[in-house]
């Protein structure tokens, strides 16, 4: 993706080991709308392509899952 024209501004691409990250598509049940089926077919078309759905740790890199889960309530 071209970046915009602006000084000091850069993309720096992550490799070795390419990181990931976990993502999901939710919808509410019964939500008929024809928008969704293309954007379901489109995401699940480019996690085809663009590997969103493989995992490889010898060349994949996933963060921890967290050891504990914070009180939302604070306390």
């Amino acid at each position: 993706m071209p970046l915009p024209d602006v000084p000091g501004l850069r993309s720096v691409p992550l490799a070795d080991p390419t990181p990931l990250y976990a993502w999901s598509l939710l919808w509410r049940v019964g939500n008929g709308s024809p928008a969704l089926n293309g954007l379901a077919s489109a995401c699940a078309e480019e996690a085809g392509r663009s590997r969103w759905l493989e995992y490889d740790p010898t060349r994949d890199w996933l963060p921890e899952p967290p050891t504990s889960v914070a009180d939302p309530g604070g306390g």
